[in-house]
């Protein structure tokens, strides 16, 4: 059995380590350091929305960074629109300071436009044909970034759009001021497509990065950006030290560790949470598809706030269109196999990440799967990076937010705080231990306190043979589901559509930490189709209720605890929030899905083919679980059960042919799957026993 440690005694370790023996640090007047960290100093006297350029302390502005592609070919290389948060006392005094960057299509508002609307006799745009050079700008005067500031009305980064007047954009920035009353710039990108940028929005393309990548040029002094769209001065980076921190949760997070991988200069280091490190990962597996609709291009149509510009042109509109619809008929032809769309959307392979990266993910993320989180985790590793991997209990959420925070451990240290040593050490050259954190932090299923231990990728494995499966033969059709079912009790049964192996009580507590993985002989006679999705969970049942994080519908529940408070900055507490264990007598420990039509052996984040599939010939399947950290407790029994397709993991929200029915209806309720990637009919399939199945579980 793994012994789980503490990880409070580092901490305070951390804690302890002096801040002295840095030059930089010693004599910078825009930081002060204590415990190892960034303290507070400047002060925050006018909230976002009623910030005032002549008495805020914080300066505001945005600028407008000229790229070098001409992607809705208006004739002009495309503007991506930036917005600047920091002390106003860096301007003022010509300090030089580091840069806290969240890159986020959401950032300048949402869509809720219709896909295929706009796609409607589209002619199909590729990404390639993107790649259009424009003319390059004249240059004009230059303006200092103090006047610029207070010049600027606030309504180009503080406004109201749609039907949703209390909604002011720009704020989601979640931890600004935090950060900058410690001395660091913020600065929030929305980037190509995005409401006062120009351009495509294209989601994970190489074209995305490149907007993004043009921000750290400017602030390297390396490219050109103007006060205002029309180009009226010049502005430089004066703030800039050339030291740059990337973060953010989700597609942001997602969008700092693709601009890890591009190799920039003055990137030192990122916090990338619940982010995809390829987005073949984030909506398919191992060959089948998760998600019942073309997710990139509702998800680029989504971020595509440009829409709400009364000025776009109908050449624009047309191209994107196209492009919309280039972007849904590559995802619905792959339907569910790893094609070149996916490739260029991949950040696993042929990548380099160049700097170091504290990596966070939730066990229980039903939006962005944790495997993401270890294929980044591996990347940064094999690139000889620094890397950290902290797994919570939570689901798709970040551990941060404004005015609140979870707690590292048992509310000794905020995540705030990890993240302040994070940058304080890497962007301006604090010694407080930070680069020695436990490679694997985890957040214990049973008392929820955090601790530490080795690689997640590194733990040997224990090779389990399932005998005595329930029955050798399962089918979807009388699978009987809907919304409300949709629990780890859910999974707890033995019908026709499951086969279960018990694999017995729990002598002694047992640990779980790295990836399970199971080797499987299949046969069908079910082919001339695709997508025959199989899916496979590792269940924890017990006789009577034990307490479990989001066993009840997979999503957690949390609080806010207003006697647990940390400093946000002078004048301002935050709050701590924590997640909630609910009672139950079934846990999900982790899950896998697959195709059928995707055989063969295989290491962990390789894809395989497609093979056209012999009627009732068995296959070798190699499948692996999602990484998991869990502590199997004495007396509880382990079971593996397999089905044909999960319903809340295919759709990610649960599934109901017909939403209006309170129970199922089995003359009316049908799978939900779009006609393009797989049949209604009713599939099923055979377990062949004469090559005992394994599964092999790390310890």
């Amino acid at each position: 059995m793994k012994k789980a440690i503490s990880l409070l005694p580092l901490l305070f370790i951390c804690a302890s380590i002096s801040a002295c023996g840095s030059s930089n640090q010693n004599n910078n007047p825009t930081i002060k350091i204590e415990d190892g960290k960034c303290q507070p100093i400047y002060l925050n006297n006018r909230p976002f929305a009623e910030h005032d350029a002549k008495i805020s302390n914080i300066a505001r502005f945005t600028v407008y960074i000229e790229t070098d592609y001409d992607t809705d070919l208006d004739g002009n290389n495309d503007l991506a629109k930036a917005f600047i948060q920091l002390p106003k006392a860096v301007l003022e005094n010509n300090y030089k300071v580091a840069s806290i960057i969240e890159f986020s299509p959401y950032t300048a508002s949402q869509t809720d436009l219709d896909t295929e609307d706009l796609m409607e006799g589209k002619a199909p745009v590729s990404d390639e044909e993107l790649y259009q050079k424009g003319k390059t700008r004249q240059k004009t005067s230059e303006i200092d970034l103090l006047s610029h500031n207070n010049s600027i009305d606030k309504s180009e980064f503080c406004y109201t759009v749609g039907d949703d007047e209390k909604t002011l954009f720009y704020e989601d920035a979640k931890d600004c001021d935090y950060f900058i009353t410690r001395g660091f710039a913020f600065i929030n990108m929305g980037g190509y497509g995005t409401l006062g940028s120009d351009g495509i929005e294209t989601v994970g393309a190489a074209l995305e990065n490149h907007a993004y990548a043009c921000l750290i040029d400017w602030l390297n002094g390396e490219r050109v950006a103007f006060s205002d769209y029309e180009g009226t001065h010049t502005v430089k980076a004066s703030f800039s030290n050339g030291n740059y921190g990337a973060q953010g949760a989700s597609y942001l997070g997602t969008a700092a560790y693709q601009l890890a991988c591009m190799g920039l200069k003055g990137l030192k280091a990122i916090v990338p949470t619940a982010g995809i490190a390829s987005w073949y990962e984030y909506t398919n597996s191992q060959g089948t598809a998760q998600v019942t609709s073309p997710n990139c291009s509702w998800l680029s149509l989504y971020c595509s706030s440009r829409f709400y510009d009364e000025n776009l042109s109908d050449d624009f509109i047309n191209r994107y269109g196209g492009y919309l619809r280039n972007m849904n008929e590559e995802e619905l032809n792959a339907n569910g196999d790893y094609t070149s769309f996916w490739a260029k959307r991949d950040y696993t392979t042929n990548v380099k990440p160049s700097c170091p990266a504290l990596i966070i993910h939730g066990m229980n993320d039903f939006n962005v799967p944790v495997r993401n989180a270890t294929l980044m985790y591996q990347t940064f590793k094999s690139a000889g990076q620094n890397a950290k991997l902290v797994l919570h209990q939570g689901d798709h959420l970040a551990m941060y937010n404004n005015d609140y925070a979870y707690s590292i451990d048992d509310y000794k240290e905020s995540f705030f705080e990890v993240i302040n040593r994070w940058y304080s050490h890497y962007l301006y050259g604090v010694d407080n231990g930070i680069e020695n954190f436990p490679d694997l932090t985890y957040q214990s299923n049973v008392d929820g306190l955090f601790y530490s231990d080795k690689s997640i990728l590194d733990g040997e494995k224990k090779i389990i043979n399932l005998s005595n499966p329930s029955r050798d033969t399962i089918t979807s059709k009388d699978m009987k589901f809907y919304y409300v079912e949709w629990n780890d009790a859910y999974y707890d049964r033995d019908d026709n559509n499951s086969i279960s192996f018990n694999l017995g009580k729990a002598e002694n507590t047992m640990q779980i930490n790295g990836i399970p993985e199971i080797n499987l002989h299949l046969k069908t006679k079910d082919i001339g189709r695709d997508n025959l999705q199989v899916s496979a969970v590792l269940l924890d049942t017990y006789e009577e209720d034990f307490p479990a994080f989001g066993a009840y519908d997979f999503y957690p529940t949390e609080k806010k605890l207003h006697d647990q408070k940390f400093d946000l900055y002078t004048g301002k507490q935050g709050y701590y929030r924590c997640l909630l264990q609910e009672e139950t007598k079934a846990k999900m420990i982790t899950y896998t899905t697959f195709d059928l039509y995707n055989p063969g052996a295989h290491a962990y984040g390789e894809q395989l083919p497609r093979t056209e599939l012999e009627a009732d010939k068995t296959y070798e399947y190699q499948a692996y679980f999602e990484p998991t950290t869990y502590t199997l407790e004495k007396g509880h029994t382990l079971k593996c059960i397999l089905f044909t397709f999960d319903p809340g993991l295919t759709t990610k929200q649960g599934w109901l042919a017909d939403e209006e029915d309170e129970e199922y209806n089995p003359a009316g309720d049908v799978f939900f799957t779009p006609d393009s990637w797989t049949t209604t009919d009713y599939y099923g399939y055979t377990l062949d026993m004469s090559v005992a199945p394994t599964l092999s579980l790390p310890n």
